[in-house]
């Protein structure tokens, strides 16, 4: 009886977790860049919003011209490279947007630095939302691969 309440409290829990992870609507993957150029990175979120509340956001630009030069050779949600933006995530409604689909998002322009590294990059996210009536922290990550020219 007690295993089989762990195990409800574990699918719990990771329903919650999907409930609240985001997703990258923009920029789409396979995006080229310039060093110094702006671009509007656009963080969303379907579903329901409750019990939940969305705390912050990190987005960074990862370069992966090191090593192999190939963006499979490390983990994305090991290691984020230049931070773009470190702050409050604060999503807007979609309003008339179908349940399921995109109803929440927060658009952030920001720049890729003038100085970084040529060549295939992360943009990652990890966002921290609290969830359930016990304000459960939950850290989910999301990242697309794009490139970056001189």
């Amino acid at each position: 009886m007690m295993m089989m309440k762990s195990m409800l409290a574990l699918a719990a829990l990771a329903t919650s977790v999907y409930a609240q992870s985001v997703t990258i609507a923009a920029p789409a993957a396979g995006t080229t860049f310039r060093a110094g150029q702006h671009f509007t990175v656009d963080i969303a979120e379907a579903g329901t919003r409750e019990p939940s509340q969305d705390v912050s956001v990190i987005v960074a630009l990862t370069s992966c011209a090191y090593g192999t030069g190939s963006c499979d050779q490390f983990d994305p949600t090991e290691m984020f490279g230049t931070i773009l933006y470190a702050g409050p995530y604060t999503p807007s409604h979609h309003a008339g947007t179908p349940a399921g689909d995109v109803e929440y998002y927060q658009n952030l322009t920001l720049k890729v630095p003038n100085n970084f590294t040529p060549g295939a990059a992360y943009v990652n996210i990890a966002h921290l939302a609290l969830t359930g009536a016990g304000n459960i922290p939950i850290l989910d990550f999301e990242n697309i691969i794009v490139t970056v020219k001189a």
